[in-house]
């Protein structure tokens, strides 16, 4: 299913591909009820009341036994949740890849710099971003930057120098035009600031001038 979500996205068919990494991801990582008796009765006939976090248990699927499975299990959750935030970006759907993303970020920590990398890209492209959302993307690309440079390292130190099928390098090059851009970006909206707050006072002053 996760593999057909992945061709769908390929083909540009992104809401089709969403349905299948929705799907997928349901089926490593769902939620019940503690109580089985009410979680039949949910399923049964399903309730709008309030369900509190201390009468639900998440849930999880492995292939091997936890202890095992437990880095497999979360690579997967992870790379689910990052095409389906690829999927969201190119719907222009920005705030659930952004969701998509912080769930990554809360599963992977700091080991996958591609998240900090999409989600500074995803408050950049929104055009309702605010300016404190600049900053976060600032702050995040700026993580990605830095978490770059340790995984290839990393890789350096494991494979060597050459070209190798184990490990792609990070590109750093476009984590640096992406900064750069989002600098140009925050730069920007700081003059058009400065200019309307100049053309405020400009008429405050301008009023005063008349009255006397």
């Amino acid at each position: 299913i996760k593999q057909k979500g992945i061709r769908l996205y390929n083909r540009k068919k992104y809401h089709e591909a969403l349905e299948h990494l929705n799907y997928s991801y349901g089926l490593l990582r769902w939620i019940e009820f503690k109580d089985k008796a009410r979680q039949t009765d949910f399923v049964i006939k399903p309730s709008l009341d309030g369900i509190l976090d201390e009468e639900i248990v998440e849930k999880r699927c492995y292939l091997d036994a936890p202890d095992v499975e437990e880095e497999s299990y979360k690579a997967c959750v992870v790379y689910i949740l990052e095409v389906m935030a690829y999927c969201h970006m190119e719907l222009r759907q920005y705030k659930h890849a952004i969701e998509c993303l912080d769930e990554c970020e809360e599963t992977a920590g700091d080991t996958v710099p591609d998240v900090f990398f999409r989600r500074a890209q995803a408050r950049m492209y929104n055009k309702n971003s605010t300016n404190e959302d600049m900053e976060k993307a600032k702050e995040d690309i700026e993580k990605a930057i830095k978490f770059g440079e340790i995984y290839n390292e990393g890789i350096k130190k494991k494979y060597g120098e050459g070209i190798n099928f184990y490990k792609k390098p990070i590109d750093l090059e476009m984590y640096g035009k992406t900064k750069k851009k989002l600098e140009e970006i925050i730069e920007a909206r700081l003059d058009m600031k400065t200019y309307n707050l100049r053309r405020i006072l400009g008429k405050v002053h301008g009023s005063k001038k008349k009255e006397s």
